[in-house]
């Protein structure tokens, strides 16, 4: 079966939002389900918060994203797909298959991202 399409899967991102997703910063929640419809990463927050890096997590959210960060996660607990976030491998690994989707060459196997080997998963 053939991988959905970056628009098919925004729009069920979008029409699937539950109420709570009003309190997430339209940015963030934009970035995150841009992320997870093209595997185009988001900023260092993003990054950090989708790779479970909790102290880049703290150095990198502005007061917005502070203030909904209970949101935030529960947004990303509850709707994206599990193999796209929870260790730095899941999230390299993501954005290769989005890359590898659209034809490009995937940075893994460029040496582009390292991931974390000692991940065994969440």
């Amino acid at each position: 079966m053939p991988e959905p399409t970056e628009e098919r899967v925004m729009a069920e991102l979008i029409r699937d939002e539950p109420d709570y997703a009003k309190d997430i910063p339209a940015v963030t929640l934009h970035g995150i389900q841009q992320y997870v419809a093209s595997g185009r990463p988001g900023g260092h927050f993003l990054q950090c918060l989708l790779s479970n890096d909790l102290f880049g997590v703290a150095a990198h959210a502005d007061a917005e994203n502070w203030a909904a960060l209970s949101d935030i996660i529960k947004y990303i607990n509850n709707h994206i797909p599990s193999e796209c976030y929870g260790t730095p491998l899941h999230y390299a690994s993501w954005m290769d298959q989005k890359r590898k989707a659209r034809g490009e060459v995937p940075r893994m196997a460029t040496g582009g991202h390292t991931g974390d080997s000692t991940a065994e998963g969440r």
